[in-house]
């Protein structure tokens, strides 16, 4: 349950020795979206559930934050959303320096310290989103480099209606 395995086991003695196994199966794949920018409209239904859902702050995505705010206005924010979106994953590109060994789990902490690991950068891609009224999410899996070491990584997703979720990684 929300990414928590959860065991009990009875009838073991207190002190002894239980030896535990778990199988994962992780996919692999790569995305690569073709969009024609021109050919996208922001034709959001903001009455919808959907809508409210995934341009709304939550606990860890600060979207009505005045830093958020003001970020935003350092960029061309306009009537498509695949620009928008991508003149936001250049600004984080640009004011931010990796860091894959931050850790805070707040975003305005990486934007008073410009710096972020994955986490940072796709919560920051998120609020940003949100904040220019487009559907965003974060998104939470592994990253395989060439030497083979799983490691966490997040990414986003923005929605395009007519298109769907649109994966952007800021972080690589």
């Amino acid at each position: 349950y929300r990414d928590t395995m959860l065991y009990r086991f009875t009838g073991e003695k207190i002190g002894s020795g239980l030896i535990l196994g778990n199988s994962s199966i992780f996919e692999r794949y790569e995305t690569k979206t073709s969009v024609t920018p021109s050919r996208v409209r922001r034709d959001y239904r903001k009455d919808s559930v959907f809508y409210r859902n995934y341009t709304r702050e939550e606990f860890l995505i600060p979207v009505e934050a005045p830093e958020i705010a003001i970020e935003l206005k350092k960029i061309s924010v306009n009537n498509n959303p695949y620009t928008t979106c991508r003149n936001i994953y250049n600004h984080i590109c640009r004011i931010l320096t990796k860091d894959e060994n931050w850790g805070e789990n707040d975003v305005l902490a990486s934007l008073k310290k410009k710096k972020g690991d994955s986490y940072a950068y796709s919560i920051l891609f998120t609020a940003m989103a949100r904040k220019a009224g487009i559907p965003a999410s974060p998104v939470a899996g592994f990253y395989v480099p060439e030497d083979h070491k799983t490691v966490r990584h997040f990414w986003a997703e923005f929605f395009i209606p007519g298109i769907g979720w649109i994966p952007v990684d800021p972080f690589l």
